[in-house]
């Protein structure tokens, strides 16, 4: 949960800039938006889940090339997350937001009006969800420079976990300063012994799709 941990402004400073160098890292931030401009669900090929496009008639599979006979419906949802250091997109797939809802999107489908391309309503309780993404980068994020970053899983934050995690990276950073005993402002205090106060943190803390399937 915790395996290169980043920021939303460190994540997209890193691969606007080219400078990431692994495929995994880990993101805590907030679902605060939907974004529509794709759909939020994608039909698919039974075998091979990549995307199927009509063609005369009969669902094509992108991946395999062959036609599609029981075609898929599966979640690909489009978000806008932030923390506090700023906002960007990551892209949920099907086994995650059914996890987080509890619902498939054939369900959801098979309630709207033929032809209905809004946002439904079965996905507004993923809004507000605080949440940690575990986040798998390709090409388009690597070397492209894109967000839409796809996750491969999410994780609900442990209080206690991540103050511990937020403490060790302020220790790595050499930033953190263990708190005097309450004794202490009693014994005088010499040029040698007297404590260096906190500086700021300069830099972010150390820590450690995305196309249409």
């Amino acid at each position: 949960m915790f395996i290169n941990r980043m920021s939303v402004e460190s994540l997209v400073n890193a691969t606007c800039g080219g400078e990431l160098k692994v495929e995994g890292v880990t993101l805590k931030a907030r679902i605060t938006a939907i974004n529509n401009h794709s759909g939020w669900y994608y039909v698919s090929c039974k075998s091979c889940v990549r995307k199927a496009i009509p063609r005369d008639g009969v669902y094509i599979c992108n991946g395999c090339g062959e036609p599609v006979d029981y075609p898929l419906a599966l979640f690909r949802v489009n978000v806008q997350v932030e923390d506090g250091s700023g906002s960007t997109s990551l892209v949920l797939f099907n086994s995650t937001v059914e996890r987080l809802l509890d619902i498939s999107a054939k369900k959801i489908i098979n309630k709207m009006p033929p032809g209905d391309t809004s946002v439904p309503s079965e996905l507004q309780p993923l809004l507000g969800k605080e949440l940690v993404f575990k986040l798998k980068l390709n090409k388009y994020n690597l070397v492209d420079g894109l967000q839409d970053y796809g996750v491969s899983a999410v994780y609900t934050p442990v209080g206690e976990l991540e103050s511990a995690h937020a403490k060790n990276a302020l220790v790595a950073a050499g930033a953190y300063l263990v708190e005097p005993p309450a004794d202490a402002a009693d014994v005088p205090e010499s040029d040698n012994t007297r404590k260096r106060k906190l500086s700021p943190v300069i830099g972010d803390a150390p820590g450690g799709s995305n196309g249409t399937p």
